[in-house]
């Protein structure tokens, strides 16, 4: 699990990148997740100038207060790894 190089595909003319589909392996990994995980998901459909392109996962929390539990998980997986790769030297 994790992020992955996005592919292409091509469709009326116009390369779009896209993602493998990591949802499957983020439900199993966090079983108490209530909301909505959706696989390359448009972002352009959710901004108004309708720009942006796809996102590996959009997480949609089923209430607010599930709100913070997706990036609190993957924090805990990948935050410590991560700070210590970016930590200046």
């Amino acid at each position: 699990m994790g992020l992955r190089v996005a592919g292409r595909i091509e469709g009326a003319g116009l390369e779009v990148a896209t993602f493998p589909d990591i949802t499957p392996d983020l439900k199993a990994a966090m079983p108490g997740l209530r909301g909505r995980l959706l696989a390359n998901q448009s972002l352009a459909e959710l901004t108004w100038f309708r720009v942006g392109g796809p996102a590996q996962v959009l997480f949609t929390p089923a209430d607010e207060g599930r709100s913070r539990l997706l990036p609190e998980k993957l924090c805990r997986r990948n935050c410590r790894s991560m700070s210590s790769a970016s930590a200046p030297t």
